[in-house]
């Protein structure tokens, strides 16, 4: 395997200092990556290290080499996700049976919402949701 060639604007305990100070948990793993890399591991095993991709910390690396870790740090991922299988009034009465205690947890939540509508909500499309209602 080659050696990583990276022109490093940041010396290797800055960006450890500065991984472990963050708060923020995609950021964090970013910076850490970072730090390991810079400490000598391959991507490989930085991306395993933090739980990632390889892949990913690739795309890091990259944006680090373009403009280095400000803007590994403004690239965000995510975005809106899929469109919500449910109309506002399904979504509506589904809040509602989940604040009369009808419906506790999100796998009761997905088996309603297969019941009563016969659409296949996905566990993690319930979670979100549940989650963005608090």
């Amino acid at each position: 395997m080659r050696r990583l060639q990276l022109e490093w604007n940041e010396r290797e305990e800055d960006l450890k200092r500065v991984s472990l100070k963050e708060n923020d948990r995609q950021t964090r793993m970013r910076l850490q990556a970072l730090w390991l890399v810079r400490n000598g591991q391959s991507i490989y095993d930085g991306a395993a290290a933090i739980g990632g991709h390889p892949r990913t910390v690739q795309d890091w690396v990259a944006w680090y080499r373009k403009g280095g870790r400000d803007d590994v740090l403004r690239h965000r991922t995510g975005g809106r996700g899929h469109a919500c299988r449910l109309s506002d009034a399904q979504v509506a009465e589904l809040t509602q049976k989940a604040a009369e205690g009808q419906v506790q947890r999100v796998q009761e939540a997905v088996a309603w919402v297969n019941a009563r509508y016969q659409v296949e909500d996905p566990w993690s499309g319930m979670d979100a949701r549940f989650q963005r209602a608090g």
